[in-house]
């Protein structure tokens, strides 16, 4: 019991039900991108800034940096890289998080712009509808929906 319930009619990987105070269209929704984390990989690189992934729609940058710890007699050399997240239509790019995972990518509300589900963080979790219906001035995406789905201990 609850005192929300939605039922679905043939389910068809069904991954998100989403409503809204103005009307979005009905029906499937293409995914573009979806359930994706970039995962950082230690080796070093010639920069220590670098496009980590890119396609018309998305932009993932790199930062990296070298940590050295001694252990016993031994210097650890390990790169770590912190990852920006980019939204891009046309010419244009806006920062949307960092250290995320992408959860869906595609035009959610029909304007011919992407829009972003985006999950920031694990225990204190947050996913963010990112929607270009939303923006604002030069915006390509605004969050106009947070779920909080955190947990603890």
């Amino acid at each position: 019991m609850s005192d929300l319930g939605i039922v679905v009619k043939n389910d068809k990987h069904l991954l998100y039900i989403i409503g809204s105070k103005k009307a979005l269209p009905e029906g499937v929704i293409e995914s573009k991108f979806t359930h994706h984390h970039f995962v950082n990989d230690t080796a070093p690189a010639d920069t220590l800034e670098r496009e980590r992934f890119e396609n018309d729609f998305l932009e993932v940058k790199e930062k990296g940096s070298l940590r050295e710890w001694k252990s016993g007699k031994e210097t650890i050399r390990k790169y770590y890289w912190d990852q920006s997240i980019y939204a891009k239509h046309n010419d244009k790019i806006q920062w949307i998080s960092d250290e995320s995972y992408i959860d869906w990518v595609g035009d959610l509300d029909q304007d011919g712009i992407m829009d972003y589900i985006v999950t920031h963080g694990e225990k204190n979790a947050m996913t963010i509808l990112y929607l270009s219906s939303g923006r604002r001035d030069e915006e390509i995406v605004r969050p106009v929906a947070i779920y909080y789905s955190g947990y603890c201990c």
